[in-house]
């Protein structure tokens, strides 16, 4: 459906021997190291989501600076600009949450909570983002493959990949910070 520049194929091995040397981790513990390098490709994920949200918002303002409706730029419209500055601000709040993600991964503090509330929230930012600039380019754009029209297919991987939304929200969840919230214990 999106990221054709992508591709994804399925991959079968059979009868296929691996050495002691070659292999990551001890036999049976593939899944447990995936499962580990996932809370890192979050982190990346959500930089991505993030550049493309950026390029998204940068799309949507050019688009409501130059669409005319009943003879008025969208931009001029209180509506507009409420919106424009609803994502614009979410947007700084998921690159600043991203950042501190990748700070604290890069300093090799625990980052497991940031990487899944960073990629939770790019996600659904690209996403409205994206629905909002097409919905600013207009019928044009969704009846073309246009860069918006694009953007609106890829951005829905971001949600799926590295793991759902729910997961990361399972994630948050199961972690000590969160519960000692809940509990009361930090404020």
């Amino acid at each position: 459906m999106g990221n054709k520049g992508c591709p994804v194929a399925d991959i079968h091995l059979d009868n296929v021997w691996v050495d002691d040397d070659c292999r990551l981790g001890a036999q049976g513990l593939g899944f447990v190291i995936q499962l580990q390098q996932f809370v890192q490709e979050r982190i990346v994920s959500s930089l991505r989501a993030n550049a493309a949200a950026r390029r998204g918002l940068d799309r949507l303002i050019s688009h409501t600076q130059e669409r005319l409706v009943a003879d008025q730029r969208l931009i001029d419209r209180d509506s507009w600009q409420h919106k424009i500055a609803d994502l614009e601000s979410d947007w700084a709040k998921c690159r600043a949450l991203t950042y501190q993600a990748l700070e604290a991964w890069a300093e090799g503090l625990p980052y497991e909570s940031l990487s899944s509330a960073s990629k939770l929230l790019s996600s659904r930012l690209v996403r409205r983002v994206a629905r909002t600039a097409l919905h600013a380019g207009g019928v044009n754009h969704y009846q073309q493959q246009s860069e918006l029209a694009q953007l609106y297919t890829d951005s829905r991987l971001f949600s799926i990949s590295t793991g759902s939304d729910e997961m990361m929200l399972t994630s948050l969840i199961a972690s000590e910070k969160f519960a000692q919230t809940i509990r009361g214990e930090q404020r």
